[in-house]
Parts: C-alpha cells; sequence; structure tokens
C-alpha cells in the first residue's frame, strides 16, 4: 500500500504543483499578516503608555500630585487616583487595551500601586468609597496593586506583606519626591 502510495505521488505533484504553490502562498500570506497584526498591536500599546506617562508627568498632575504630597486630603487624592484608575483600568480583563506585564513594569504601575497603598493606608479610599457610596471605587488599581505586590513578592522572595511594609516604610520619602518633581518640572 506504501508503495502504491510513494509510486503515485510524482503524478500527483505533477498534477497539482499549482495547487500546491498557491496552498503554501497563502498559508505565507496567513503567517505574514498576523506577524504584522501583532507587531501593529505592540506598537501600538507602547504610543499608548508613552502619551499617558506624557499626561502623568503633565503640569496638572504635577501640581495635583505635589498636593497630595503635602495634605494626603482627599480632593487631590481623587483625581490623581481617577487618572491611575484610568491607565490600571486599560489593563484590566475586559479592555485589554495593555498587555499585563506592560503596566506592571512600568512607571505607572509603579505609581499606582504605590499610590493606592499610601491612600488605604491614610483611609482616603475608604473616605472616598463611603462619600460616593460605591465599594467597588478603585477596583481597578486595587487589582493592579496587588498583581504588582505579588511580583515583587516573587522576584524579592519576600512575603506580600513585607514588600506592603517596605513600600509603606518609604512613604515619606515618596511625598518628598513627588513634591520636588513639581519643582523640577514647572
Amino acid at each position: 500500500m506504501l508503495v502504491l502510495i510513494v509510486a503515485t505521488l510524482p503524478c500527483w505533484f505533477e498534477q497539482h504543483w499549482i495547487d500546491l504553490l498557491t496552498m503554501v502562498g497563502t498559508v505565507s500570506t496567513a503567517i505574514i499578516i498576523l506577524w504584522q497584526a501583532q507587531l501593529l498591536r505592540k506598537q501600538n500599546q507602547v504610543e499608548a503608555l508613552l502619551g499617558l506617562n506624557k499626561r502623568w508627568d503633565s503640569k496638572q498632575l504635577l501640581k495635583l500630585r505635589r498636593i497630595w504630597a503635602t495634605s494626603e486630603g482627599v480632593p487631590p487624592t481623587e483625581a490623581v487616583l481617577e487618572f491611575l484608575e484610568e491607565c490600571a483600568a486599560l489593563s484590566g480583563k475586559y479592555r485589554k487595551v495593555f498587555n499585563g506585564n506592560l503596566i506592571w513594569y512600568s512607571v505607572l504601575g509603579w505609581y499606582a500601586a504605590h499610590y493606592f497603598i499610601y491612600n488605604c493606608d491614610n483611609e482616603n479610599i475608604k473616605n472616598i468609597r463611603c462619600k460616593w457610596s460605591d465599594p467597588s471605587l478603585y477596583s481597578d488599581i486595587q487589582r493592579l496593586t496587588l498583581k504588582y505586590i505579588a511580583i515583587e513578592a516573587k522576584r524579592l522572595k519576600q512575603t506580600r506583606e513585607s514588600i506592603r511594609k517596605r513600600i509603606l516604610s518609604y512613604k515619606k520619602k515618596f511625598k518628598e519626591d513627588e513634591q520636588r518633581r513639581y519643582e523640577l518640572f514647572i
């Protein structure tokens, strides 16, 4: 049986070589299109992240961050957290504009985690949720922060609680840096 199949292959190729070339060309074209689409998606993600970083360092947000650093009051906290919530939401499981690693390892992911932890510690998150009667406010930042802490704990071979405590331990330095950043850029 195998001998018969092997013996008829040259005849089959002779009759169907154009079909075979067409099929190889079609599959190759599909692979190239998928590869290009993947590259375009990555490029769009990076451009979006660069745009968000530019807004993060805008005069308006730097001013709000400085005000937060000096007072930790609810009004500047809300504005800063709303921006970070928008960034975190773009990496959420429903929107998936950003691949998770892109936001977790970006500057914005780092800031989101720190602002969330500091504002949970001073109860601003709790107060804002009460103010708006919405316990789900900032749930995307919370999800991002939990993931960030998990990644850091694994990377540093520490517990999640020790990572959280480490972040809280340099809150004073973080606030000083936020104040200086405004003065440097404005």
